[in-house]
């Protein structure tokens, strides 16, 4: 029975069909595009130069122009362009473009270093007609590191503000790399190739000026503004936001957003945490975030009426956008990978509590341990709710303690693991652990779902 006043209408819509396979579609078109670029003139070049010369010259051409591509690219993956995000999720959208990125560096890389191989551009002391070699120089180097500070960020011990300020001169190095190639790259010579290399990045040119100056504007023009901040436990704090006034916010339990609060006791950075209330709270949403690093620590000093801006809804988190509408589904959560589960908990206790759910939570100690109350009222309201709590730091816990793993799901779950849907979120270790177990156990990998999140 659907509680009063929840309805669908309060979940996003769905990701039409046709985006997957377009997204797909236009980027091998232009990848494939930009790689034959460097094929075009193969025969003449066989005749002035030799075949091995016009070989390498012809790979040099394309790994840079490939690498070129791959750099605008990816900005669609990481741009946060909903579309895509209800098509992919924006996790594994991240995931490519982290791929994207490593594969532009070395493509980038590998560019001058054929180009040289073939003599005709021997090196030398710089003269003023050099200028795009030398321009090519200097975009090799940027890249070079926005690639080993991406890829390298947490050994080489880079904070997340100074990480992100690097990582914006992609957008430079897209400019200096068009500029580059229009001016030494013989093959854009002919017009209708120099017309679609300039389409493609004028298209880079207005996603950035949408994801960079609008779209920041449109936030900031309406504002949420804080209602409360509630300290959960030592170190997980729930701060609750209102809804603009005539606004709304739809999302599906499980996904999360870009938060930012402006408060004189707390960082203005934009940081992703999942949203832990219910769609069908309506006006106002709540995230629940641990004391975790620098930015995270400071949450608790969010003060009520402080301004804040929410970009998303994002992700596919979410057993509505993964499951059948009877499938039973096991929720395992690490820590406060809790987050997501609370708010497919509030909406199930809303508009399917007969559902049968079970909830695995594991934690260190019983102070890590948040939201009981919370818990408690829900398996009042969902009878067929069941509730499991490990502890792996606690041995005068009356219920279960150790780690999550395959005999601990064997013990507790033997028969709900042959017909339950699985998600899992957690701490990383724990989630390729936790995964393994169920696997071993006879789960298919189609029926265990999670949501690796990593900027």
């Amino acid at each position: 029975m659907r509680a009063m006043g929840v309805t669908q209408t309060n979940l996003p819509s769905r990701a039409p069909l046709w985006v997957r396979p377009l997204w797909v579609l236009t980027a091998l078109v232009l990848l494939v595009g930009a790689a034959a670029l460097g094929f075009r003139t193969h025969a003449e070049a066989v005749v002035r130069q030799g075949a091995r010369a016009a070989g390498l010259m012809l790979a040099g051409k394309a790994a840079g122009l490939l690498a070129a591509m791959l750099v605008m690219l990816q900005f669609s993956l990481s741009a946060r362009l909903k579309v895509l995000d209800r098509a992919f999720g924006l996790d594994r959208l991240l995931r490519v473009h982290r791929y994207f990125g490593a594969s532009a560096g070395l493509l980038a890389c590998t560019h001058p270093v054929l180009l040289f191989m073939t003599g005709v551009y021997p090196l030398g002391s710089f003269r003023w007609k050099l200028w795009p070699e030398f321009l090519g120089a200097i975009v090799l180097s940027v890249l070079f590191v926005v690639v080993v500070t991406s890829l390298w960020r947490q050994f080489l011990l880079l904070p997340f503000e100074s990480w992100r300020r690097i990582h914006q001169l992609t957008f430079v190095v897209a400019a200096m790399a068009t500029v580059h190639a229009l001016s030494h790259g013989s093959d854009l010579a002919v017009s209708w190739m120099r017309l679609m290399w300039l389409a493609v990045f004028g298209g880079y040119a207005a996603l950035f000026g949408w994801v960079k100056v609008i779209k920041p504007h449109q936030l900031l023009s309406r504002p949420f503004t804080v209602r409360a901040v509630q300290q959960l436990n030592y170190n997980v704090c729930c701060i609750e936001l209102v809804v603009p006034p005539g606004g709304e916010f739809r999302h599906f339990p499980g996904q999360f957003a870009f938060l930012r609060v402006y408060g004189e006791d707390i960082s203005a950075e934009e940081h992703p945490f999942t949203i832990s209330s219910s769609p069908s709270t309506g006006g106002h949403l709540s995230f629940t975030i641990k004391a975790s690093g620098d930015f995270t620590k400071t949450v608790p000093n969010a003060r009520v009426g402080d301004a804040a801006t929410i970009d998303g809804p994002y992700g596919r988190f979410s057993y509505l956008l993964r499951t059948k509408p009877a499938e039973e589904l096991l929720l395992i959560a690490g820590g406060v990978g809790i987050t997501p589960f609370l708010s497919m908990l509030h909406y199930l206790a809303d508009t399917q509590p007969d559902r049968p759910v079970t909830l695995l939570w594991a934690n260190r100690t019983r102070q890590d341990i948040f939201a009981k109350e919370d818990l408690e009222e829900m398996q009042k309201r969902m009878p067929n709710l069941g509730i499991h709590h490990v502890l792996s730091h606690e041995r005068d816990w009356p219920g279960e303690t150790g780690f999550v793993d395959e005999d601990k799901l064997r013990w507790l779950l033997a028969e709900q693991l042959k017909r339950t849907c699985v998600f899992l979120c957690g701490p990383p270790p724990m989630m390729v652990s936790v995964s393994a177990a169920l696997r071993k156990l006879g789960v298919s990998r189609r029926r265990i779902h999670t949501e690796r999140f990593a900027l």
